[in-house]
């Protein structure tokens, strides 16, 4: 009976590893992410925001090593004071350590060219027609329009500085 009992408790043991490996953290870009923190490159979004959903899921579990600055009192640690002073006005907003500033969902093949970040080597992605980002200088009407529909059924409080 023992011999059984150790059987059965070494293959559910080995089936436990077998499906966390699979089942386990995907780390592609955690290279990439953690180079652009280390380049002070930072995603300013809200928590209801949805492309600031689809930004962070380009970068799979390794958004959570991404600089986020959350601009809703709402959320989880919210900067709100930090937003208003960097006069975030639509979401995603990305602002390099340099002061240069992207708006909307970036591609990370974007993101890797103005920040000198690099990408995964396997990474097989189409970037035809892919240009780099332009910073910012006035937002883009149907984007703002857009992000003042959410913003009206999900009001932001703003400080003001």
């Amino acid at each position: 009976m023992s011999i059984l009992k150790s059987t059965l408790s070494l293959l559910a043991i080995s089936s436990l590893l077998i499906l966390s490996g699979c089942l386990g953290r995907d780390a592609q870009y955690d290279e990439f992410a953690q180079c652009l923190a280390d380049e002070e490159v930072v995603m300013y979004g809200a928590f209801w925001c949805p492309h600031c959903g689809e930004q962070k899921e380009l970068f799979g579990d390794s958004k959570d090593l991404l600089t986020y600055v959350e601009c809703d009192a709402r959320g989880d640690n919210p900067q709100v004071e930090l937003c208003a002073e960097k006069e975030i006005e639509s979401y995603p907003t990305w602002i390099h350590s340099d002061g240069r500033r992207w708006s909307g969902t970036q591609p990370l093949e974007s993101l890797s060219k103005v920040s000198g970040c690099e990408l995964p080597s396997d990474e097989e992605v189409e970037t035809e027609g892919e240009t780099t980002p332009e910073p910012v200088e006035e937002e883009v009407a149907a984007e703002a329009e857009e992000t003042e529909a959410v913003a009206e059924e999900e009001p932001t409080e703003v400080v003001a500085s």
